[in-house]
């Protein structure tokens, strides 16, 4: 009973076992360990197939092998498994898997095949030509180039030389490796000596690309839509099952060339031509064995003239742009509230403490926004259909919260339709249920425009202190699902223990964005922060706070003017926030104190530390420890000297304080 995983990629996995009957036996010398042993090492790892398998798998087809090949056969394995690549010391990450979906769209939007090839190339009538014709245009200067015979016996001369020898198609040669030789002879990874190797090998000069997952006219669609991004010198069918690409990528930086190569492998190239030192088909010869041409479809001997495309490519996760020749985005459908508050596959942060209200307002806004009205002057762009998901509260409180609300909003009475279609709620813990999931059949059977998650801990199950796990939540899962959805998201959190009103009174408006319990990333990724803070003596009555971004959200004052903070409470007959009137400004009552102390004892606006403390029957350190506390932002004076702005009930400035080592004086 066979107990293996099912490979992750049949395909795959079915020429593997196509190597694998046709592997040759080591010691014949037609080329076991550097050409079929390498090759069907690479398509089992696509496959997925575990290593230990294919060590057994592959040894099992040299039972009748002139030498044992175990070791060699373990050592491949391993090394092609640990790096995907030419060396263990390289850093690069293994390639991207084979992408179906990709590869057909890719075929569809750039429809062609072999007559489309052959049509687009610059020189016609290839196929007359022997392998001697190309050979001095893929390698000019003359330079050391390594053939094979069709037992896979390297040769490595010079150009000249070898084109007599690659004089006819049927020259007896049908392996080449595409970039130029630095010598004859060098070194494997294991210390033998050889004609053809990585050692024996100079810079890239081509990258080629063999499609062997594809029909061939579908490998034809894909190179034409890949010589878009790099110059395409060569294509030619290799007379067996796939077609190979030549590139040119001399002076392109390895790690341009890993991203183009990759891309292609999304599209279903080979992994195994990656390496330098690997064979390729030898342009326009002839295969001993079937007598098929290695037809030349494409060649373009001027290709390597031309630079690889440095804009939009599709390997790219980013987009590069000048920065004065930045895109200017018209699509005012991606705006959502207010002037860009908030966009489409953005979010924006709900601070407040426990039980401030937090679900009432992410309820009461939407409805208002499904209406196309204003919340509190944060209008949105068009009437918004909203998805609350939510686990704070049961059904039945839900109903009662959002009926105070239809009743106490009367603007809402006249929309009750529009409300009930255009904001749509569920209830459940994303502890229980991975919350994309849930929501993804919703999601696409509706247009929403905006997500609200009420509170985050309900679906997000990390430590809200972990920098990298709050991140990955909020950077890969869930702005990713607003992108891929055209959503905008609200999401609720608890604010972190209030500080003391003497630091709180130094916060700057953009501290405040920080004020989610947890990471910084709370303040750093949503695009918008509104923080609710509780009034300290009248406990119905809140400070909206828009800390982040409060131009653009639409936030007014009493006059009209606009304004990151207004004040808002509870009403008194239901569930429901209302406006309220903006309190006059408290003074800290260590502040007046020390206000009262400097006014009893100053001399010509002048007064001594210690005189100031015993008018209000404080010690020096408990003043100097006062003054400090008032002045958080350490606010400089003109030498260097703390100061303390001290403010009345009505908002003026009776006295601007400064310290210093003699003591407290008013600075002017």
């Amino acid at each position: 009973m066979n107990n293996s995983p099912e490979p992750k990629n049949q395909m795959a996995a079915a020429r593997f076992d196509e190597c694998l009957a046709e592997m040759p036996l080591a010691g014949t010398g037609v080329g076991f360990n550097n050409h079929a042993l390498p090759r069907a090492v690479h398509q089992a790892k696509r496959a997925g197939i575990p290593a230990d398998e294919v060590i057994k798998r592959i040894i099992a087809t040299q039972a009748n092998a002139s030498r044992n090949v175990e070791t060699e056969v373990r050592n491949t394995v391993e090394n092609i498994y640990a790096i995907e690549g030419e060396s263990k010391r390289s850093d690069r990450k293994p390639f991207d898997e084979f992408k179906p979906e990709l590869t057909s769209r890719v075929v569809t939007e750039s429809p062609g095949g072999i007559t489309q090839l052959r049509e687009a190339s610059p020189v016609k009538g290839l196929a007359q030509h022997a392998p001697a014709f190309f050979l001095p245009k893929l390698f000019p200067g003359n330079p050391l180039v390594t053939i094979g015979t069709t037992d896979l016996e390297p040769v490595t001369e010079l150009v000249t030389d070898l084109k007599a020898k690659t004089g006819k198609q049927s020259c007896g040669f049908e392996y080449i490796v595409p970039s130029a030789a630095r010598k004859q002879y060098g070194e494997t990874k294991q210390g033998k000596g050889s004609r053809k190797a990585d050692d024996t090998i100079g810079e890239r000069q081509h990258i080629v690309i063999e499609f062997d997952h594809n029909s061939k006219d579908e490998a034809a669609s894909i190179i034409l839509h890949l010589a878009q991004f790099a110059p395409l010198v060569m294509a030619l069918d290799s007379g067996g099952k796939s077609i190979h690409s030549w590139f040119s990528c001399e002076g392109v930086t390895e790690r341009n060339v890993w991203e183009f190569f990759n891309y292609a492998v999304t599209l279903g190239a080979d992994t195994a031509i990656w390496t330098r030192s690997q064979w390729v088909r030898l342009p326009n010869a002839m295969r001993k064995k079937s007598g098929e041409l290695q037809e030349v479809l494409y060649f373009d001997g001027e290709a390597s003239d031309k630079p690889w495309t440095t804009g939009k490519v599709p390997w790219s996760s980013i987009e590069v742009f000048g920065i004065l020749s930045l895109p200017t985005d018209h699509d005012e459908d991606k705006n959502l509230l207010g002037n860009r508050f908030l966009m489409r596959g953005q979010g924006i942060l709900v601070a407040a403490p426990t039980a401030a209200g937090k679900s009432t307002l992410v309820t009461q806004a939407p409805m208002l926004w499904a209406c196309g009205m204003d919340f509190f002057g944060i209008r949105p762009a068009h009437p918004l259909r909203t998805l609350i998901i939510q686990a704070e509260n049961d059904p039945d409180e839900i109903r009662c919260a959002v009926a105070n609300m239809m009743s106490l909003i009367t603007p809402l009475q006249s929309h009750a339709r529009d409300i009930d279609a255009n904001v749509l709620i569920s209830t459940f813990n994303g502890y229980t249920i991975n919350w994309r999931d849930a929501i993804l059949p919703i999601v696409m059977g509706y247009k929403f425009d905006l997500l609200v998650m009420d509170p985050l801990l309900a679906y997000y199950k990390g430590n809200v202190s972990e920098q990298e796990g709050v991140s990955r939540f909020l950077r890969e899962e869930v702005q990713p699902f607003l992108k891929e959805h055209g959503l905008g998201a609200v999401i609720t959190h608890h604010t972190v223990k209030p500080p003391r009103a003497a630091e709180k009174g130094g916060w700057a408006n953009g501290d405040f964005a920080y004020s989610g319990a947890g990471s910084s990333e709370f303040g750093n990724w949503p695009r918008g922060v509104i923080v609710l803070k509780q009034d300290r003596d009248d406990k119905g009555l809140f400070e909206l706070h828009v800390a982040k971004r409060w131009k653009s959200a639409g936030l007014l004052d009493a006059n009209g003017v606009p304004t990151d903070r207004i004040h808002v409470r509870h009403s008194d007959e239901g569930i429901c926030w209302n406006r309220a009137e903006t309190p006059a400004p408290k003074l800290d009552k260590d502040l007046f104190d020390l206000a009262i102390g400097f006014l009893k004892a100053e001399r010509n606006g002048k007064a001594r530390i210690e005189a100031v403390g015993k008018a209000i029957d404080l010690d020096p350190k408990t003043v100097r420890r006062r003054f400090k506390n008032a002045n958080p932002l350490d606010i400089p004076g003109a030498d260097g000297r703390e100061a303390l702005k001290l403010q009345l009930g009505d908002g003026k400035i009776v006295n601007l304080l400064e310290v210093d080592a003699t003591g407290i004086s008013l600075r002017e």
